[in-house]
Parts: C-alpha cells; structure tokens; sequence
C-alpha cells in the first residue's frame, strides 16, 4: 500500500512510476536522473519543474501524478468517512440494545 501513495515514494519508486508511465502512454525518453528524488519532492514539483526535467512529456507527467494525488487523497476521504459510519453504526447498535435490555429489565420487574 505505501506505493499508492506518492508523498511515500523512494527514489526507486519514482523511478518505477516514471517508467511505468512512458511505457503506459508511450511517452518519448527522458534522463530518468533528472527525477533522482523521493516521492515527497516529486509532489512539490509544479509543471513547469516537470516539463523542464522531461522537456515533451512533462505536462502529461505532471497531470497524471496529480491524478495519482487526487486518487489517493479521495480514498483517504472515503476510509474516513467509511470509520465514521461503522463508528455511527456501532454506536446506534450500543443504544439499541441498552434500549432493549432496560425494556425487558422494566417489564420483568
């Protein structure tokens, strides 16, 4: 899981991101050590930074580590949304059920 993330990344994981993507898109070669970074430092690159290290290709870099970010950021929004549930969940089940033992401990009394 930690290779979803690109705020993660090693230097090894963005070069496998980079290389993944030119063979996904066909995109033209580039000097892979223009990005000798970890996934941190890949994020806080703007396109400018990427089209001037992958001169043909860097805007489609660029847009697509965004939609990488965004991928992850929503999943993160959802796992959080999906504990507050299960915790809104849970919590109504605790009530129910105190709700039917004084029920039942009311009526047998």
């Amino acid at each position: 899981m930690p290779f979803l993330d690109p705020f993660n990344w090693s230097i090894q994981d963005v070069r496998s991101w980079l290389t993944w993507q030119i063979t996904q898109f066909g995109l033209p070669l580039f000097p892979l050590d223009y990005f000798q970074m970890d996934g941190m430092t890949l994020c806080t690159l703007n396109e400018a930074d990427f089209k001037q290290r992958a001169l043909y290709c860097g805007d489609v870099l660029y847009a697509q580590l965004e939609i990488w970010k965004t991928g992850i950021l929503l999943m993160s929004k959802f796992k959080a949304l999906h504990l507050l549930i299960l915790y809104i969940s849970l919590s109504l089940s605790l009530c129910l059920s105190f709700f039917h033992f004084c029920t039942l401990f009311f009526y047998f009394s």
